[in-house]
This record gives structure tokens, C-alpha cells and sequence, in this order.
């Protein structure tokens, strides 16, 4: 299975020449994809931080996503009872 970063589903569906051929051939290789919601809120926040630009919105990227039967992962009160125990060892805290 393969979780792809925000960067890649955004490179992934714009057909951007900086994802390498070999990424391409991973994702479209047959194994499970899956696609965390924390992607889709990143998006919305640096949409409207003016830090990304995107040909599409999030309701377009979701549809992308299940056309391509990417999972879409959810965020559950385990995973963020998990993050607060981890370390903060860095700014950006999508990573």
C-alpha cells in the first residue's frame, strides 16, 4: 500500500513533470493508494494562505481520488490522542 504526501496527489493529478515516472508507475501499479483527509486540509489552508495554487478545488480533487480508488483516510481521536504524544521536531505540522 502506498500513502502519498500532499505534494505527490497534487503533482499526481495535475500531471506534473516533477513526479518521476517511476513515482507514476507506483501509484498506477495495481497496489491499494490511499490518500490521508490531513491532505485535503493542508490544501485548504495554504489555498487560503495564498501559499498554493491548484487547477482544482477539494471537491474535485475528492472525486479524483475515488475515481482513481484512492482511499481516503480519516483523522480519528486515536491518531490525534497518538500525535500528542509524539515530539514537536519541527514547523510544519502536516509532516
Amino acid at each position: 500500500m502506498y500513502l502519498l504526501d500532499t505534494h505527490t496527489i497534487l503533482r499526481y493529478f495535475e500531471g506534473n513533470e516533477n513526479l518521476s515516472r517511476s513515482t507514476c508507475n507506483a501509484i498506477d501499479g495495481g497496489d491499494p493508494v490511499s490518500v490521508s483527509i490531513a491532505s485535503f486540509w493542508e490544501i485548504a489552508i495554504k489555498k487560503s494562505l495564498g501559499r498554493l495554487f491548484c487547477s482544482f478545488s477539494l471537491n474535485e480533487l475528492e472525486s479524483y481520488c475515488r475515481e482513481a480508488h484512492f482511499a481516503i483516510l480519516p483523522i480519528t481521536v486515536e491518531h490525534l490522542d497518538f500525535l500528542s504524544a509524539l515530539a514537536f521536531i519541527h514547523h510544519d505540522p502536516f509532516d
